[in-house]
């Protein structure tokens, strides 16, 4: 349970759009500005008035200071009683006081204004703190409310500073606010507290959305068993559940039409991939028997440039026939990482796989070259140094990628792991990961490989990170391959792989403790 809970006013306490909206209509008459529809007035509840008549009516500053008195000359006589408490919210004030919470207003309505509402509605006796704006245009932003709020909440008036201090973080975690407009949530995000947008106020659901508060309530009886619970999932996560709980229950019951609904995304883009293949290779053999002697010389000089062409062009295809055909059906994933771990999950995800990807390869080479393993199937796995380096860059460190991770992760993972347990589902979409590849060699490197993009995956729950770590695991692969035999050399020794994988396996663990405290 949450023990500070601070509240916006308009749209989270109390619905007053009638008192608002007439009296933003009187302003804007005096203005010379009419306006009969009260709902297209709708978007001034929340914001500072200042900037929503600058941003909605085009006024300068001195304009919209003038509309303001306006405003408030009809509001603070009339308006301000044409308000009304949403059901439910005195019922769950008296039990959060009853449990021993603290309670905060924290508006960007002024004070003077926000404490006769308090008052007027029988309010007020619920709350510990209550912080508006000043009439003079001070304090208005939401952030300064909320820090306002939080000072005299902890009792820290004195002590601002401490805020900024670790000693604040214990009780910020114990800190939530609550509104219905993205000013909300971002205010608390820059206190550094929790937050929950409800969904029964003025703010479009895509707005709150787009603001990613920890939680989203849509009822007043779901705000308040989101506050006694304390949420611990984002909005995100959770929707995230509800749509894989969603598709689950699509799931065919019989078993062989179970196995088709899983492997049906490999199967269409294994299909379109050939198909678009075998249509180049038959159009440049139809190009050979065409064309002039200097054109047939260059084609031939250039074999591998054009068979890297059409592995581009084939796998593009085959990846945006998928993404259109099952976009609607399985979205996927939005990003669950706060934007402010970005800076260190994104570098740590991008060197995972490059040095994974290293100490693998190595490894894997080493221990080939010991067993006396057959030079054709090494040569097989390797890149073909005849590539041009550009064509080999779009291929193996964007088109590839993008298309297997499209195939394997977001689709084929994300189906079976609905069907069977997790673990299970990882180790199944690694084998077709590596099946995929169609050597031996190149098949167990990818199975290992696969499986920790399937774990990233499923840990962040993004589609972004495998990809990024597939990513970089080609590109060093690509230009280890590249570089001279000294380098390889330096690169490639048995210490060098030893301390690729320590460091890999550490950052793996280190991954995810961070995503899971996220």
């Amino acid at each position: 349970m949450y023990q500070y809970v601070l509240f916006d006013l308009d749209g989270t306490l109390t619905d007053p759009k009638e008192g608002i909206c007439k009296s933003v209509q009187y302003a804007l008459h005096k203005s010379g500005i009419e306006e009969s529809n009260l709902d297209r007035l709708e978007p001034f509840i929340g914001p500072p008035l200042l900037d929503s008549f600058k941003e909605f009516y085009q006024m300068n500053e001195e304009e919209a200071q003038e509309a303001i008195r306006d405003y408030r000359e009809r509001f603070a006589v009339i308006g301000l009683y044409e308000n009304e408490v949403y059901p439910g919210i005195l019922q769950m004030l008296r039990t959060l006081k009853d449990k021993g919470c603290r309670l905060a207003v924290a508006s960007s309505k002024p004070t003077y204004f926000v404490t006769k509402i308090l008052k007027y509605f029988q309010l007020g006796e619920y709350f510990d703190v209550v912080v508006g704006s000043e009439m003079d245009g001070r304090r208005v932003q939401k952030e300064e409310v909320v820090q306002e709020a939080l000072l005299q909440l902890y009792g820290w008036q004195e002590s601002p500073e401490l805020l900024l201090k670790e000693q604040g973080d214990e009780k910020k975690q114990e800190t939530v606010m609550v509104g219905d407009r993205k000013f909300d949530v971002l205010g608390a995000k820059t206190a550094g507290i929790q937050s929950i947008a409800v969904a029964y106020g003025y703010g479009p659901m895509e707005e709150l959305v787009q603001a990613e508060p920890n939680a989203i309530a849509s009822t007043v009886k779901e705000l308040t068993g989101l506050l006694l619970k304390k949420e611990t999932k984002s909005f995100l996560e959770k929707k995230y559940e509800e749509m894989e709980l969603k598709e689950k229950e699509k799931m065919p019951k019989r078993s062989l039409f179970r196995a088709i609904y899983m492997v049906v995304p490999f199967v269409i883009y294994y299909l379109v991939f050939q198909i678009v293949a075998a249509a180049g290779v038959s159009l440049i053999q139809n190009l050979n028997e065409r064309v002039d002697e200097a054109t047939l010389l260059w084609l031939q000089n250039n074999s591998r440039l054009m068979a890297v062409g059409i592995s581009i062009i084939a796998m593009g295809i085959g990846a945006l026939v998928l993404f259109m055909a099952f976009r609607s059906k399985e979205p996927i994933p939005e990003y669950l990482v706060h934007k402010k771990d970005k800076w260190s999950l994104f570098p740590t995800i991008i060197v995972l796989g490059a040095i994974l990807a290293l100490g693998l390869n190595f490894l894997m080479g080493e221990l080939l070259t010991y067993f006396s393993t057959d030079s054709v199937q090494l040569q097989k796995a390797s890149f073909d140094a005849s590539t041009p380096f550009w064509a080999g860059v779009i291929l193996y460190l964007f088109v590839s990628p993008i298309a297997e991770e499209l195939v394997f992760r977001w689709l084929l993972f994300g189906r079976i792991k609905r069907a069977i347990p997790v673990s299970l589902a990882i180790v199944t979409s690694a084998l077709f990961f590596g099946c995929y590849h169609g050597n031996l060699i190149q098949g167990i490197y990818a199975f290992l490989m696969g499986m920790v993009m399937a774990l990233t995956y499923h840990w962040s729950k993004t589609f972004l990170i495998p990809l990024l770590f597939h990513m970089s695991a080609n590109a060093a692969i690509y230009f280890s391959a590249m570089s001279s035999p000294k380098v390889r050399g330096v690169i490639s020794s048995p210490i060098t792989c030893a301390v690729y994988m320590i460091i890999a396996i550490v950052l793996l663990f280190w991954f995810k403790e961070r995503v899971s405290d996220k």
